[in-house]
């Protein structure tokens, strides 16, 4: 069972380690061309989802766990690593990278690319109070959590969010991907389930031709009614490769040992996402200097393939700037919550 477990944590480290880097590619590729191909449309539907999943799937603890003392430690420990280090480098990067006050560009705006660690904070607000509430009945905690993910897509499709209070506290963000999170508490809970299903191939291949038929798709959803386009283009092809992509790992998570470099390499980064994502967006800013460089040599044909590289040399570079503030142990705790 011990080695079950050990397995599960390699395979969910490695996932979390490719989506952050399919993330830092996205960001790179924004910075250097208007429109995306239809790969990189597929990435970009599932890459978000895929790591709210995981989030919800660690943060997954039995019912038992729940007391009111722990829940408020669970809660202050989670705003030390999810909010103030993403109030530090969101200052930072608009006051020195951007040159804005970051002050005024919060209310008017909100976190803007930061969104994503704050967000994941409301999510463990409200998941962890969830259990609270719900810790003496399993029945009424999964129907309390699917009622606020159901509401979290009825607000999204059918209320205005264009308030401060709505930008603020980023209300667009939270109802679409609440969700997904929900959905990987219930992975997690109901794990032993979705791994004898995912150990059968036919499932796994059936869920990924689900989200491979969708795909051409992404091209031509300007052409079909907006209520279809939202609802396939938010939920459905998501959904789909959200699954496709936990099945895969899943499926194959006996290859995800560390005695393999690459496994090695991407559990790394499953585990540094936090520093790789506050980072990543100070080195980014200075990609169209480096894309502009590559199109006069004349490599501008290869754009992409080497855009590729470009991502992989800022998740190196990030990995490599956090492991020198981690060296002052006070400065990792403030900046990546870091643990000595």
């Amino acid at each position: 069972m011990a080695t079950e477990k050990i397995k599960r944590m390699h395979f969910v480290d490695a996932l979390r380690g490719l989506t952050m880097f399919l993330v830092v590619y996205h960001h790179v590729v924004l910075k250097c061309y208007s429109n995306m191909t239809l790969l990189e449309k597929a990435l970009q539907s599932f890459r978000m989802p895929v790591f709210f999943f995981v989030s919800g799937f660690v943060a997954y603890k039995a019912l038992d766990f729940w007391t009111g003392r722990n829940t408020a430690q669970r809660l202050a420990n989670k705003f030390r690593v999810q909010v103030i280090p993403t109030v530090i480098f969101y200052c930072l990067y608009f006051f020195i990278i951007r040159s804005i006050n970051p002050f005024q560009l919060f209310l008017q705006y909100g976190w803007r690319q930061y969104w994503f660690t704050f967000v994941l904070f409301e999510f463990f607000v409200l998941y962890f109070t969830a259990n609270f509430l719900t810790r003496h009945s399993n029945r009424l905690n999964i129907g309390l959590l699917v009622a606020l993910a159901a509401g979290g897509v009825t607000i999204y499709h059918g209320f205005e969010k264009s308030g401060n209070l709505c930008t603020w506290f980023a209300v667009s963000a939270v109802t679409c991907y609440f969700p997904f999170f929900v959905s990987g508490t219930l992975a997690r809970r109901y794990f032993d389930f979705l791994r004898r299903l995912f150990d059968k191939w036919w499932v796994l291949l059936l869920v990924c031709l689900l989200f491979l038929v969708q795909v051409p798709m992404l091209d031509n959803l300007y052409n079909v009614p907006q209520r279809i386009a939202n609802f396939f283009s938010i939920w459905s092809i998501r959904f789909t490769g959200m699954l496709m992509m936990f099945g895969l790992f899943l499926h194959f998570r006996d290859r995800f040992t560390l005695d393999g470099r690459c496994t090695r390499c991407m559990t790394f980064v499953g585990r540094r996402t936090l520093d790789i994502y506050l980072m990543h967006f100070f080195f980014v800013a200075y990609v169209p200097i480096a894309y502009r460089f590559i199109r006069d040599c004349g490599f501008a044909e290869y754009g992409r393939p080497i855009l590729l590289i470009v991502a992989a040399a800022i998740v190196a570079g990030c990995l490599l700037v956090s492991a020198l503030l981690r060296k002052w142990k006070w400065l990792g705790r403030l900046l990546f919550a870091a643990k000595y």
